[in-house]
């Protein structure tokens, strides 16, 4: 079984693991097929994060199971699967409560727990969920996203007619924006990068405004002079964090969303009591990989277009030296999709 580790700073070795035996009637042996890796995966590789080293980087992943457990109810070989990458205790207060997005331990897949940069990998059944057939493996890949998104939607009330102004449109604004409008809510986009401004063109949003010394007096125009109703910060660096403060309106709820925050973003909290703001942070979508999926299936995102470089596992050790060039120059980094049967 071979896997990319990290064992140091810009230092990934081919490893051949030993060959993982299904032990547990409540596992599965998957081989695994993509691997998405994202701006995490780039930091813990470049030595800008911190990781326990040695790690099998990538969190997000699809597979085949070639040998499910005696007890894995509902899967049998050959299905594919997309993997949870997120572990939860199921001992701590929160997760005995039922509250499994704020396990106090909880593992994640190529951040504290070997993440799926291999071609193989033993699983719990718990967490594997079956793939229908018109969700593809490059759709699939993208689905912890569509959870975190949803988690926001919840988290905010988003609610049909709601102005929601999102600041950036990195993977996960992009994803949101369209599920704002598929609750028909009104996203306005707050980014002025201009391959992001045409994308989301397409994808369908009207409002797009530019973070300037304009940006409040436009925001106030849209809404009639209410500004937001919701704002999400897809902690997007090239969206400063005071717009997410400046265009909400009184008593607005905020969230401060994404898999990790850059340590940069900060909040002026005497503005936020004054307009005595909600604000919350999210930075997982448990509990919504069905409903995720479900939304792939019928065609509600077009996951197509989102921007993406793609590699095969050979080349990872390459094409990840190229994505810490882009990290240290600040360009924008895309999610490197990896195929893992090249």
């Amino acid at each position: 079984m071979l896997s990319w580790r990290l064992i140091a700073p810009s230092q990934l070795e081919s490893h051949e693991m030993s060959s993982e035996i299904v032990e547990s009637a409540f596992d599965a042996k998957v081989k695994l097929t993509k691997c998405l890796l994202n701006k995490n995966d780039v930091a813990a590789f470049s030595g800008e994060s911190d990781p326990s080293l040695p790690l099998v980087l990538g969190s997000f992943a699809t597979g085949i199971i070639v040998e499910p457990g005696e007890n894995c109810f509902g899967l049998e070989k050959n299905m594919r699967v997309y993997i949870n990458p997120f572990q939860v205790c199921n001992d701590c207060r929160n997760c005995k409560a039922e509250n499994f997005s704020f396990c106090t331990t909880l593992s994640v897949a190529g951040e504290n727990a070997p993440g799926f940069l291999r071609d193989f990998a033993v699983v719990p059944a718990q967490q594997l969920s079956v793939l229908p057939d018109c969700v593809s493996d490059e759709e699939a890949v993208f689905i912890d996203y569509i959870a975190l998104a949803l988690n926001i939607i919840d988290t905010l009330d988003i609610q049909k007619g709601d102005h929601v102004a999102v600041l950036g449109f990195n993977t996960l604004g992009n994803i949101l924006c369209q599920l704002i409008m598929y609750y028909q809510g009104v996203p306005i986009l707050i980014d002025n990068d201009e391959e992001n401004i045409e994308n989301a063109q397409k994808a369908g949003v009207y409002y797009i405004v530019n973070p300037d010394g304009n940006a409040v007096r436009k925001v106030s125009e849209i809404t009639s002079g209410r500004m937001a109703d919701k704002v999400v910060h897809t902690c997007e660096l090239s969206v400063e964090s005071k717009f997410a403060l400046l265009l909400a309106g009184f008593g607005c709820k905020i969230c401060f969303a994404g898999f990790d925050c850059e340590p940069s973003i900060r909040i002026n909290l005497s503005q936020a009591m004054q307009k005595q703001l909600v604000i919350h942070t999210i930075k997982n979508g448990i509990g919504n990989t069905a409903a995720a999926i479900n939304l792939i299936a019928k065609k509600a995102l077009d996951l197509s277009a989102l921007p993406k470089t793609s590699c095969n596992f050979s080349e990872v050790p390459d094409v990840l030296t190229e994505q810490v060039n882009l990290l240290k120059s600040e360009e924008k980094l895309l999610p490197l999709l990896v195929n893992l049967m090249g």
